[in-house]
């Protein structure tokens, strides 16, 4: 099963890039307004945040920043012509192993 996740993984790697980036974006937008009241809204969220919306700001900000990182890695991988290098698989592996 993990040799399969990995291998969609690998084939799917471009879109890490794609949803890092969106998802940033996305969390940016949501905390707008606490972010704009701080310090206070640490004690205080404001409207409809819940009270531990600043870990969830951290978490969400992580998750997006190591997507985009990886994609962005991948991406410039590819464009310098390093993908062997660095990719442990091969087409040919990926195939023998969704058999």
């Amino acid at each position: 099963m993990i040799r399969y996740l990995l291998a969609w993984v690998h084939r799917t790697d471009w879109l890490w890039l794609i949803i890092g980036g969106f998802y940033l974006l996305a969390y940016l937008f949501w905390y707008q307004e606490a972010l704009a009241e701080l310090p206070g809204s640490l004690r205080n969220p404001p409207g409809d945040y819940p009270p531990h919306w600043p870990l969830d700001f951290a978490v969400t900000g992580l998750v997006g920043a190591v997507l985009t990182y990886l994609g962005f890695r991948r991406a410039a991988d590819l464009a310098t012509g390093r993908r062997e290098r660095r990719t442990r698989w091969t087409y040919r592996s990926t195939e023998e192993s969704m058999r």
